[in-house]
């Protein structure tokens, strides 16, 4: 019985941040867009923030809540992070500025919990209705086999240990097309 309240309450949870994630995207739908990703590992939660917004800029910005992560955990303790060259420290949020022409590629850094999987979640009808191109690929543009239409797909495990860094690839359509 305590197991099956834990998965109600993660579930509850996952639907939750969801659910944020589809207001977040719909009220900024005139002045760019964001979606979520929510990444677990072993119960634990993170929530990712993608998009784009007309004061972004390609590093950290603390005024749309950007903020650089604080050193890594030991090996076996959950951890997920943008990570880039104008992140050092990685981040929970990365928006980047409007653009119908420019293909985003965004770093993900994983470190699951010991022996537990990573699951990354989304809103595949969010990411539909604004962008173009919306996809999960290893972080050698799917040539280790991950290569997953967000747009289509909602959700991806990932077992292998060995991967430790995913892109999302992201270009922008014309808002609500």
């Amino acid at each position: 019985m305590r197991r099956q309240h834990h998965r109600f309450r993660t579930s509850a949870r996952r639907l939750s941040v969801l659910l944020m994630g589809l207001v977040i995207a719909s009220a900024n739908a005139v002045s760019g867009w964001q979606a979520s990703i929510i990444v677990t590992s072993d119960s634990t939660d993170a929530l990712l923030l993608i998009g784009q917004h007309p004061e972004a800029t390609a590093g950290l910005d603390s005024d749309l809540e950007e903020f650089e992560r604080p050193p890594l955990p030991p090996s076996s303790s959950f951890d997920v992070r943008f990570v880039g060259e104008m992140m050092e420290g990685g981040s929970l949020v990365d928006l980047r500025p409007p653009s119908v022409t420019r293909t985003d590629t965004l770093l993900i850094r994983l470190q699951p919990a010991q022996d537990s999987p990573i699951v990354l979640s989304w809103e595949p009808d969010s990411l539909a209705r604004y962008t173009a191109v919306a996809a999960l690929r290893d972080a050698f543009g799917g040539q280790l086999g991950i290569d997953v239409d967000m747009r289509k797909e909602g959700e991806f495990t990932l077992s292998d240990r060995r991967i430790d860094h995913l892109t999302v690839v992201l270009r922008t359509s014309a808002v609500g097309d």
